[in-house]
């Protein structure tokens, strides 16, 4: 057997050892490192809504331009345009009033102008009343005579010129008889020679003549009689009934258009006195927007040119620019808003998938950067029913206030909606969403997750709760895969 040289063996082992250690590096690199778990915890679980918000005035008062009547211009003569405190009835603002006075002016006048043709109207509307109740009395007596002319003509006037007639026809008719027997008993009488021959002749010339015009005459008088029968009578009396017709129409177109006319200028005047009212009430109001023209602190507080729309001040730099010399402010503009420090409410929106969690009492920790650490005390006052957003406005009061609290100052909110005795509960992260499924993946002693579905309840705090899959104890994966 070959010997081995003495310094051989020492050289061999060395570079056995270098051989070796990179091989069980090697081995070392290629074990896994274990998954980065967090703690299944089981005990007391509080359910927060937490939100960012901002803390709103209480009791607020908006100083705005509010006119009733004037549209003019609102130029500005003097004002506070900086934020500081006033007191009740302090000046504020102060506006140029000499086109509102101009304004005033016209007004009164025009209304003086207004009063005087109203006065005007009225009489004339008496005039007028009075012309319209004579002429329909004269209408009223027209038809009057009109009927009893009729009623006269049938009862009495027509028959007696009837009659008067036939009497006088009558008459003729006995005149001629007894002429007739006159004109005989001459003739027998002048047969004798008692009369001379001259005389005989020039009376019974006489008595015939007579006679003879008689006869005629009675041809008249019949002639007349049956022309007053057939034609005369007929058309006076449809005159007459014509002139009865008249004037009824004549009465009730009166009646009728008197009384339009009359209701028509009871309702001109009536509109004239509401014209007038108006333009009254429009001068009143002008006046009264003339005293506004003096703008004065409603109340105590610290004024602040602009407004708070839920805690948010809205057109600060604006509107202190308005409020210089010169500046024309627009009407029914928040110009001031006056506040007091303190008093304030908690506004905040909270999303839809909280919202009937919260409820009106649910005791609040409010914060704001304002405070440093301070925390405050409040409770849900309201929570509003509609959103537009899908993010609801819920309003806290403060249970104690701090005057270090503007309105206007950010915060947020913790609001207290169950607390649980004892409950199952994993980091938030560890929960992933597959479809409808919560997953979690439960690492054990092997080191390998597993893939786990569990029911989940309420999210607070960074935490959520198992309401089964999971019994307390057990670790996930911090970070669990996407499904």
């Amino acid at each position: 057997m070959r010997s081995v040289r003495r310094g051989t063996v020492p050289a061999l082992l060395a570079v056995a050892f270098l051989v070796a250690v990179p091989a069980a590096r090697a081995d070392e690199a290629k074990t896994p490192e274990p998954p980065e778990t967090v703690p299944v915890e089981k005990g007391p679980f509080t359910i927060l809504v937490e939100a960012a918000g901002a803390f709103d005035a209480v009791g607020a008062k908006e100083v705005a331009l509010e006119p009733e009547a004037w549209g003019g211009e609102w130029k500005v003569l003097e004002a506070v345009a900086a934020i500081g405190p006033v007191d009740e009835g302090k000046t504020l603002v102060t506006f140029d009033t000499d086109k509102i006075d101009e304004a005033i002016a016209l007004g009164e006048k025009d209304y003086d102008i207004a009063v005087r043709a109203l006065a005007q109207r009225r009489e004339e509307a008496q005039r007028a009343a009075e012309a319209s109740a004579v002429a329909l009395a004269q209408a009223e007596q027209e038809k009057g005579a009109a009927d009893e002319r009729l009623e006269h003509f049938q009862k009495t006037d027509r028959e007696l010129r009837v009659k008067e007639s036939e009497e006088r026809i009558k008459g003729t008719k006995d005149n001629i008889q007894d002429q007739e027997e006159e004109l005989a008993q001459l003739r027998k009488m002048y047969k004798s020679d008692d009369v001379v021959e001259e005389t005989e002749e020039i009376v019974m010339k006489r008595a015939e003549r007579s006679l003879a015009r008689s006869k005629v005459w009675l041809g008249f008088q019949e002639s007349r009689h049956k022309t007053m029968l057939d034609l005369e009578l007929p058309r006076e009396l449809h005159g007459i009934e014509l002139d009865v017709r008249r004037t009824a129409l004549g009465l009730d177109r009166l009646r009728a258009t008197s009384s339009i006319a009359l209701e028509q200028g009871r309702i001109d005047l009536a509109k004239a006195e509401v014209a007038l009212e108006r333009q009254k009430v429009g001068l009143d109001r002008l006046k009264g927007d003339r005293e506004r023209f003096v703008v004065k602190a409603p109340g105590a507080g610290i004024a602040v040119p602009g407004a708070l729309v839920k805690g948010k001040w809205q057109n600060l730099d604006e509107t202190a620019r308005l409020l210089a010399k010169g500046k024309v402010v627009p009407a029914r503009q928040t110009i001031f808003t006056i506040v007091r420090p303190g008093a304030v409410a908690f506004r905040m929106p909270v999303p839809e998938a909280s919202v009937l969690s919260v409820k009106p009492g649910q005791p609040v920790e409010l914060s704001s950067p304002a405070l440093g650490d301070t925390s405050l005390s409040g409770k849900v006052e309201r929570v509003a029913p509609a959103s537009g957003d899908g993010n609801y406005e819920v309003v806290v009061s403060l249970v104690k206030g701090d005057e270090r609290l503007f309105p206007g100052y950010g915060g947020k909110a913790k609001i207290r909606t169950a607390e649980k005795a004892e409950a199952v509960t994993v980091a938030a992260a560890s929960v992933v969403v597959d479809g409808e499924k919560h997953l979690v993946h439960v690492v054990g002693a092997d080191l390998k997750p597993v893939a786990k579905e569990v029911k989940v309840g309420a999210t607070s705090g960074g935490r959520t709760e198992i309401l089964d899959g999971l019994a307390g104890g057990e670790r996930v994966l911090k970070t669990p895969p996407k499904p």
